[in-house]
């Protein structure tokens, strides 16, 4: 999930996010490898990508409620990330 695991985890910290404002929280992540990141989180259920048909159009991401459930061992390991691999 990207160049960092401790990175890639700290997307579930925050709340409901456009594609941009993820890219910015995840240092050195490609919006290539996000976005194919995002489209499997999406198919296993743990991130929902709502559409909005403005102008201009824009995404959001937000957890579902599997993904919610699990927000607590995202920011555990983000934390042994943080003190092991960095």
């Amino acid at each position: 999930m990207g160049e960092e695991p401790g990175q890639a985890a700290k997307m579930f910290v925050f709340g409901r996010l456009r594609f941009g404002q993820l890219q910015k929280h995840i240092d050195g992540i490609s919006k290539t490898m996000l976005s194919s990141t995002l489209k499997t989180l999406e198919e296993r259920g743990l991130v929902t990508r709502e559409q909005f048909n403005e102008i201009p159009p824009h995404v959001e991401y937000s957890l579902t409620e599997g993904g919610k459930a699990m927000k607590s061992v995202f920011v555990e390991i983000a934390r042994w990330s943080s003190k092991y691999l960095m």
